[in-house]
């Protein structure tokens, strides 16, 4: 007879038999499946509308950065055996699949994002990977904890930089907190989905995923392009409140008609720009 204990050991000692490329992609696809798949639904055409929009939500950004996690993995040492710790990082992240609280998939990925790049620090594939995978975990989960923290702070830097233009170029500004406007008839309320600091996550995200999957390491110079990143956001940013401030319809054009859709392809474009620049041009030259 066979005990379970054997049965343990001979299931452990077969996954080892894996290549831990082949392990650790299977470990990607079991967080891809908790960030993206598993939405509750009640029935199967519910959970499909669920999804659908779940999907439609995510950021192209988000998608570029899973690309780059999946290739650099597949790009990863071929010859590698599977470790112990592997296996074992692999089912508690599939078993934490059947909790249902939203902070586990994200305190699953920041695990697997800290085990990539402190475990495997000789294997420049993975340890890019896991720069990646916790960029994404900054930007889904981290960041916008840390802005709850402080988002009294941050949106009054907002309304601080949008109020200083305001009152260099009109006369009558009012400003207060987070309170501006450029006359007695209009001001708007800078909050929360307002903030600057939601898109330089997402500029960030897509400014690593990029490099990562140009070049492995980092380079000195590549602070540079993040903090190029970082203000061209908030540049950007301050530019729509400072225009929503000026009137009515101009708020109108630019919080809910076209010019938020300028606003939303401006950034991401210029964001896409400056992070290709960085990871194609700064790399050669650095």
């Amino acid at each position: 007879m066979t005990s379970g204990a054997d049965l343990g050991r001979d299931g452990v000692r077969g996954a080892l038999a894996l290549g831990r490329r082949e392990m650790l992609v299977w470990l990607a696809v079991a967080l891809l499946c908790q960030q993206l798949f598993a939405v509750p639904a009640a029935s199967l055409e519910a959970y499909l509308g669920e999804l659908q929009s779940h999907l439609a939500s995510k950021s192209i950004f988000t998608y570029v950065a899973w690309v780059a996690v999946f290739s650099l993995i597949a790009d990863s040492a071929r010859q590698a055996p599977a470790r112990t710790s592997d296996v074992v990082l692999l089912l508690a992240v599939i078993a934490s699949g059947v909790l249902t609280a939203r902070s586990v998939p994200w305190l699953a990925m920041t695990a697997s994002a800290a085990y990539f790049m402190v475990r495997d620090r000789t294997d420049i594939k993975l340890s890019a990977a896991g720069a990646v995978m916790l960029a994404l975990a900054l930007n889904g989960f981290w960041g916008p904890r840390l802005f709850e923290f402080f988002a009294y702070y941050l949106l009054q830097a907002d309304a601080a930089l949008v109020g200083a233009a305001l009152s260099a170029t009109h006369t009558g500004v009012q400003w207060s907190e987070t309170i501006i406007g450029a006359s007695n008839e209009h001001s708007i309320i800078v909050y929360g989905p307002c903030s600057s600091f939601h898109n330089i996550s997402l500029g960030l995200l897509c400014w690593v995923a990029l490099t990562k999957l140009a070049r492995p390491r980092w380079v000195k110079a590549d602070i540079f392009v993040g903090l190029a990143v970082v203000a061209t956001v908030i540049a950007l940013n301050a530019s729509r409140l400072y225009l929503m401030a000026l009137g009515a319809e101009s708020f109108e054009y630019w919080h809910v008609g076209t010019g938020q859709q300028i606003f939303a392809w401006a950034t991401t474009l210029s964001v896409l720009v400056i992070s290709l620049y960085g990871a194609l041009r700064v790399g050669r030259t650095s």
